[in-house]
């Protein structure tokens, strides 16, 4: 038993080793608190009886997840964890044993949350999957020999409930909003499905006129508020640039710096949609909707008018298709259109039937 430093051309790395049962069983780490701590986990799970667990209070074991998911996590999702399980799970099982944790206790206790907080279905769901995510972990570092949460269904979700502009909307608005300041932005959005953040963040160097592409790359990081070079999806998709947009573009383009900051310095999407858009929506006398609904809005239009869902999925840079798929019910025509590209029959009679001539210039050969 023993932490042996290691030097490595990427660094120092620890490793830990532990003789269980006359074998020993090794790990390497690169942090020596990790390596200690395994060697603590193997060394209790040596001495406790067969088929019996190391006791351990659920706020232990969420300490223990923190720990080490600390270099793995973005900051923005390490910060929505913390959130979630101080506010809802830790007051409920905090000092608890987690070998004593039920299916009964978890599932009641969903339904207390589902009763005392407001909470939209996906946020619930995002509660549940918080403590699904632990139990798991639990359960891989034989903690546990099975989780209780695998019972609890998540919520179902209507992803067909989404709002968006009509074209009469758009149109009065972008009309009354020329003179706006962001105008640009609300230009882009629109015109593009771009999120808040990636339109905040866009700079002149991905931004190619000759080739009419923008290429997002960046967006905004809510946790350290600067701008981060990966999206939400950690993937660079390509937005083709349309004629609207394009004038705009070409109108106010430069050659380095944000499109659309001011004075060099990124407009803040964490108050941009409380004190720009929703006071513009009032102002200019138009439905007020959310900034996100004008990514909506883009979707939505470009199925009613017959676009390529997989297209779609590129362009707003969603990984599941599913996510796509809940703007096709909007088009009538969706799979209406797709009868025509597979069309068997069997030939007429008439087909069939040769004429006398036919007949003769075919016996004749």
């Amino acid at each position: 038993m023993s932490i042996q430093k290691i030097k490595r051309k990427s660094g120092y790395v620890y490793r830990a080793r532990v003789y269980v049962r006359g074998k020993q069983v090794s790990s390497t780490f690169s942090r020596k608190i990790d390596a200690e701590e395994w060697e603590r986990d193997k060394l209790r799970e040596r001495d406790s009886p067969k088929g019996c667990l190391p006791e351990m209070t659920f706020r232990e074991l969420y300490d223990k997840w923190v720990r080490s998911t600390k270099n793995h996590l973005a900051k923005s999702t390490a910060l929505r964890y913390e959130q979630l399980f101080r506010l809802y799970i830790l007051p409920a099982f905090e000092d608890c044993l987690i070998q004593e944790i039920r299916t009964e206790d978890v599932d009641e206790w969903f339904n207390e949350v589902q009763d005392l907080y407001e909470l939209a279905p996906k946020t619930l769901n995002h509660i549940l999957n918080a403590l699904k995510t632990v139990m798991h972990f639990a359960v891989s570092r034989r903690l546990l020999h099975f989780t209780p949460c695998t019972p609890i269904k998540s919520l179902p979700l209507n992803y067909d409930d989404f709002d968006f502009w009509s074209r009469e909307e758009i149109t009065d608005f972008l009309q009354s909003a020329k003179d706006d300041p962001n105008y640009g932005i609300y230009l882009c959005a629109l015109n593009t499905g771009m999120r808040l953040g990636e339109i905040l963040s866009l700079q002149w160097d991905m931004v190619a006129l000759e080739r009419r592409m923008i290429t997002v790359a960046r967006t905004w990081c809510t946790v350290d508020k600067q701008i981060k070079n990966e999206t939400k999806g950690k993937r660079r998709r390509h937005v083709p640039i349309n004629d609207p947009l394009m004038g705009w573009l070409v109108e106010n383009r430069s050659r380095d710096g944000l499109v659309f900051g001011r004075r060099g310095v990124v407009l803040d999407p964490n108050h941009f949609n409380q004190n720009h858009f929703r006071p513009a929506c009032v102002r200019y006398g138009v439905r007020t909707i959310r900034f996100h609904d004008l990514r909506h809005t883009y979707a939505s239009h470009y199925i009613m008018n017959g676009g390529d869902p997989l297209r779609l999925q590129k362009i707003l840079g969603h990984q599941d298709f599913k996510t796509t798929q809940r703007y096709t019910h909007l088009s009538p025509d969706y799979l209406r259109g797709a009868a025509d590209f597979v069309n068997f029959e069997a030939p007429s009679e008439e087909e069939n039937v040769l004429s006398i001539a036919e007949y003769r210039e075919v016996g004749n050969k």
